[in-house]
């Protein structure tokens, strides 16, 4: 399947134009204003296992079982165990902080007042990744505390208590890189060799057949912006391929959507009867057009939409009636590839009655509050499914399997 990239692949003087147009917005809102996270995390999820797009750097991902393998260690109590985590996570910053490399490391503004701690972060990702093997939350985690210490009957007691079908004799795999001495006063961001290696031994294992796993397994070639590219690539599986051409197809089809949202906020009319913001009607229309005139309207309407809900409904992933008909129906108006029918009263009233339907008396729409807040661009970049992230993350990886 060929992979079309008209919509992302602009000469530098439409490239120039659309960064000083997106340069107008000075409050860029990311929030999934339309509903379709749950389509857009399954496609990731499917893609990139184990990621989240607030997560930056890799060794995270051993940081954070090495200070709970200390407090099990130290039968640390139930009462206890938060308050002690949170000073050891911020005792890992301070280390952090005195090095070269900062990119990445969590609290280096915030410092002692980071509120989102790292072991929040990537919990999720600790147990697909299969680091992980106590089966419940991070809250659930810490309630257990007394029982862990106790052991023998008390682990199958809280096997229940987390309607787990059965806790394993470790909370972390058995095979966890050991702790290096001095840890947490005495560290780097930096993977050694052996850590990278059991890391990539373990996506390998847990995730064979994904793309995550075949980039950790072979590196990221130069120049991928987005995931899509990546289905050129000889070694992608047809089954990866086909994910990624319908991610990239709902990526380009859908940021018409969020543009069309902000257009209709934009010319949301006072008292007087002017757009609030008259300005950025002009702005978001002119994206609009850039955006339609980039559309290969033959490749989206060579889409297969059934094939596509069929890759996206996967466990974990239940997609509404209501969000699959407002795909379906925006998918119809791009094909189109007319802005006519984009700037067409139906179309406007599509999406806005798709986000007062989420958001109820808090849509910005009949909300002067929550309209006032507004920051004229909200979630109009393209979906990209978590790469930003997982090139960083696999940056860290292969860095330190270069390590001797």
């Amino acid at each position: 399947m060929t992979s079309h990239l008209a919509w992302l692949d602009h000469d530098s003087t439409a490239r120039d134009r659309m960064q000083r147009i997106l340069a107008l917005f000075k409050n860029k809102d990311a929030r999934d204003e339309l509903g379709l996270g749950t389509v857009r995390d399954s496609i990731a999820d499917q893609l990139f296992p184990g990621t989240s797009t607030i997560q930056t750097r890799l060794r995270y991902m051993l940081f954070v079982p090495w200070i709970y393998q200390r407090l099990e260690a130290d039968c640390v109590s139930s009462t206890e165990v938060a308050r002690k985590a949170r000073k050891l996570e911020t005792q890992l910053l301070d280390s952090l902080l005195t090095r070269e490399d900062q990119d990445g490391i969590f609290g280096k503004r915030a410092r002692g007042e980071i509120k989102r701690l790292p072991s929040s972060v990537y919990w999720a990702g600790l147990e697909s990744w299969g680091i992980r093997r106590f089966p419940g939350s991070q809250d659930e985690y810490h309630r257990a505390f007394d029982a862990l210490a106790r052991g023998g009957h008390a682990r199958e007691q809280l096997c229940e208590d987390v309607e787990a079908p059965r806790l394993r004799q470790e909370t972390w795999h058995p095979t966890l890189p050991k702790c290096p001495e001095g840890f947490p006063d005495s560290t780097a961001i930096a993977l050694t060799y052996d850590e990278a290696t059991w890391i990539q031994a373990h996506i390998i294992e847990l995730h064979d057949g994904t793309v995550l796993a075949q980039l950790a397994r072979d590196g990221v070639p130069d120049g991928i912006e987005a995931p899509w590219e990546l289905s050129h690539q000889p070694r992608v599986t047809p089954h990866n391929r086909l994910r990624l051409e319908h991610g990239r197809r709902f990526s380009c089809a859908m940021r018409g959507a969020a543009l069309l949202y902000n257009y209709a906020l934009a010319i949301r009319r006072n008292g007087e009867g002017r757009p609030r913001w008259p300005t950025r009607v002009d702005e978001l229309e002119a994206l609009l057009h850039e955006w339609c005139a980039r559309l290969d309207t033959g490749d989206l309407q060579r889409w297969t939409l059934a094939e596509f809900w069929d890759v996206v409904r996967t466990r974990g992933h239940a997609v509404t009636p209501r969000t699959k008909t407002f795909v379906d129906a925006w998918i119809d108006i791009a094909r189109r590839g007319d802005m006519k029918a984009v700037l067409h009263p139906d179309a406007i009233d599509l999406v806005s009655r798709r986000e007062m339907q989420l958001k109820g008396p808090r849509s910005r729409f009949v909300n002067e509050a929550t309209y006032k807040d507004w920051g004229g661009a909200a979630g109009i970049g393209a979906a990209l499914y978590r790469w930003p992230t997982t090139r960083v993350l696999l940056a860290d990886l292969h860095a330190g399997l270069e390590v001797r």
